[in-house]
C-alpha cells in the first residue's frame, strides 16, 4: 500500500456561502483576504493578488439567483429557430461532447473516477489525483491516468463539428470548454476558451520552467513521472527533490486563467443564445455561466441527464451526437454536412401511447459543486457510490431512430438517463 495514498485526501470544510454569510463577513472587521480564507480556506492565492481578484472569488462563492425559464421557448423547432436567428451564441461544452470519440467521462459507471478507485482502492476519494496538494506529494496516480486523456489519440465528434459549423456561419461568440482534450482546436474551432487548461504546455512544479506538452508525452506513455530538465541539470537541484513537469490543466486548489474571466466579462452582455452540451455543471466557476449571463437570453440544454439545479428553456436528453444531427437536419443546407454517413432523420413518437410513462431522473442527484471561482476546490463531500452513476438498472429507452416529446419542454432521445415512473 502506498502510504501517501492512504494519508491524503481532499477532506476540507469548503462550502458555498449564501448571501447572508457573505454580507455578515464583509461587514465584519476582517479584510477581504481573511473573508475568503473563512469561506474557502483551500484556495491558494498568490501573495500579490489584487482586491478585484479577491472580490471576484468572493462573489463566486455565493449561490446566484436561480434563473426562471422563458415560457415562449419549448420545442425542438423553437431550438432550431433560435439557432437560425442568433449570431452571438455561447456554447458551453463538457465531457459528454467527447465520449463518442472514445474519451472516458468522469462520473459514469465506467468513468475515470471508477477506474481510479479500482487502480488505487486505498484512496478515500478518487478526485484526490486531481488535487494539487495530493499531486505535489504523490504525482504517480495522476500519471497512471494521464495517458487515457492525452491529446492526439482521438478525433473530433459530431458535437465539435457542430460548434465549428456555428463558427463558419458567423454565429459563434465563443466555445467555453471544460475539457482538456483539445478536440476543439483539432476540429478547427478558433473561438474557444479552454476553461480548465490543456496538455498543450507543461510547467515545472518547482522552478516554473515551461515546455511544449509533447515533451512529456513519451514519459506519460511509458508510465513515468516527467521530470523537469532544468531542475535535473542543476548542480544544486530543488530543495524537495526534482521538479515534476505538470501539464497546464487546472487542478483542485489552483487558479483558473485570467483569460476565462476576461472573456466572459466581455461576452456576457453580448450573448444572444446559450447552448450547454454534455456537462453536469458542477464545476465552478464555469458552472455559474448560465446564471451570469442576462436571464432573458434563451438557453438550450443537450445532455444525457437533467440538471435539476438549472432552469433551461429547451431540454434535449440523450446522446449528444444524435440530438445534434437531428438539429442539423432541421437546420437544412449548410448544416447537414456534419451528419455521420448513413444517419437518418428521427421519428417523433406519440407520447400519449407510450407505456410506462417516462420520468426524468438525474444521474447523480447532486446539487453541490466541486470547484469555486479561480480554484478547483472539492465542496461536495461525496463518496464513490455517489460520484458514480447510481442508475444501475437502465430505465425504459426510446426505440432506435425515434425520440419522445414530454411537455412542456423536454425531449427524450436514445441514450437519455431516464427511469420509469
Amino acid at each position: 500500500m502506498d502510504e501517501q495514498e492512504s494519508e491524503t485526501s481532499p477532506e476540507r470544510p469548503i462550502r458555498v456561502a449564501d448571501a447572508s454569510d457573505l454580507k455578515f463577513l464583509l461587514e465584519s472587521d476582517l479584510p477581504p483576504r481573511a473573508v475568503l480564507n473563512v469561506l474557502a480556506p483551500d484556495i491558494e492565492l498568490p501573495p500579490d493578488a489584487d482586491e478585484a481578484t479577491i472580490a471576484r472569488l468572493l462573489i463566486s462563492l455565493v449561490d446566484p439567483p436561480r434563473r426562471n425559464k422563458l415560457t415562449q421557448f419549448n420545442t425542438i423547432e423553437d431550438a432550431v429557430q433560435l439557432i437560425r436567428k442568433s449570431n452571438k451564441i455561447i456554447v458551453l461544452s463538457g465531457a459528454g461532447i467527447s465520449t463518442s470519440a472514445g474519451l472516458p467521462d468522469f462520473r459514469s459507471r465506467n468513468g475515470i473516477y471508477k477506474q481510479i478507485h479500482e487502480k488505487h482502492p486505498n484512496l478515500s476519494d478518487p478526485k484526490c489525483i486531481f488535487d494539487i496538494k495530493f499531486f505535489r506529494k504523490n504525482p504517480q496516480p495522476f500519471y497512471h491516468f494521464a495517458r487515457a486523456l492525452f491529446p492526439g489519440q482521438y478525433e473530433p465528434t459530431v458535437g465539435h463539428n457542430f460548434i465549428k459549423c456555428l463558427e463558419e456561419h458567423g454565429k459563434l461568440l465563443n466555445n467555453y470548454t471544460q475539457n482538456i482534450d483539445t478536440l476543439e482546436k483539432q476540429a478547427g474551432i478558433r473561438r474557444v476558451v479552454e476553461c480548465h487548461g490543456s496538455f498543450a504546455k507543461a510547467t515545472c512544479t518547482n522552478c516554473r520552467y515551461s515546455l511544449d506538452g509533447e515533451y512529456i508525452k513519451k514519459d506519460i506513455f511509458s508510465n513515468k513521472i516527467p521530470i523537469c530538465p532544468l531542475c535535473h541539470s542543476s548542480d544544486e537541484g530543488p530543495n524537495d527533490g526534482l521538479g515534476v513537469m505538470k501539464p497546464n490543466i487546472v487542478f483542485f486548489g489552483e487558479q483558473l486563467g485570467i483569460n476565462f474571466h476576461d472573456t466572459l466579462e466581455a461576452d456576457k452582455d453580448r450573448v444572444d443564445l446559450l447552448i450547454v452540451i454534455g456537462s453536469s455543471l458542477k464545476v465552478r466557476p464555469v458552472a455559474l455561466l448560465p446564471t451570469l449571463i442576462p436571464h432573458e437570453v434563451p438557453q438550450i440544454l443537450i445532455n444525457r441527464e437533467p440538471l435539476g439545479h438549472f432552469n433551461f428553456d429547451i431540454e434535449l436528453y440523450g446522446n449528444c451526437d444524435e440530438i445534434i444531427q437531428e438539429l442539423c437536419h432541421r437546420l437544412g443546407d449548410g448544416w447537414t454536412k456534419i451528419c455521420l454517413p448513413g444517419w437518418k432523420p428521427l421519428t417523433e413518437l406519440d407520447a400519449s401511447k407510450q407505456s410506462p410513462a417516462f420520468k426524468l431522473k438525474t444521474s447523480s442527484g447532486l446539487e453541490s459543486v466541486e470547484e469555486c471561482d479561480g480554484a478547483n476546490v472539492d465542496t461536495d463531500r461525496v463518496r464513490l457510490s455517489e460520484i458514480i452513476d447510481p442508475l444501475q438498472e437502465a430505465g425504459p429507452k426510446v426505440p432506435e431512430g425515434t425520440f419522445l416529446f414530454v411537455k412542456p419542454n423536454k425531449y427524450i432521445f436514445n441514450g437519455a438517463e431516464i427511469a420509469s415512473a
